[in-house]
């Protein structure tokens, strides 16, 4: 019984950081640079929700499959852009390189540029 606790256990923790973008764990994408995009959410919590563009072929995708998911397939939800930035840097590896807007009919569209960060040599 002990056992099988303890391999309940190491399944959730490898599992309960897996996120994912089109259904694919961001981890094991491997883009080096990605393009995301904050969202405020539809229902009025102030939250935002983070569209990745990390190459993938987005032409005859709804735009809510590049949302940013938990690995239960809920869209992840960010109370800042800052606190986006953290999640990458910190959990993911990502770090800032590049903004830029796009001027469209109702507004505009901040694109932000990240960049997987190499590990320190030693």
């Amino acid at each position: 019984m002990k056992n099988l606790l303890i391999i309940v256990f190491l399944i959730a923790g490898t599992c309960s950081f897996a996120q994912m973008v089109n259904g694919i764990q961001f981890k094991t994408i491997g883009s080096e640079y990605l393009q995301i995009s904050a969202q405020t959410a539809k229902v009025p919590t102030g939250k935002l929700s983070i569209a990745v563009d990390f190459g993938q072929d987005v032409r005859d995708m709804p735009e809510k499959d590049n949302l940013l998911r938990s690995n239960t397939g809920d869209v992840m939800a960010f109370s800042s852009i800052v606190d986006v930035f953290n999640f990458l840097d910190k959990d993911l590896g990502y770090a800032y390189l590049d903004v830029y807007s796009v001027a469209g009919y109702g507004g505009g569209i901040v694109y932000y540029i990240i960049f997987k960060k190499k590990a320190k040599q030693e």
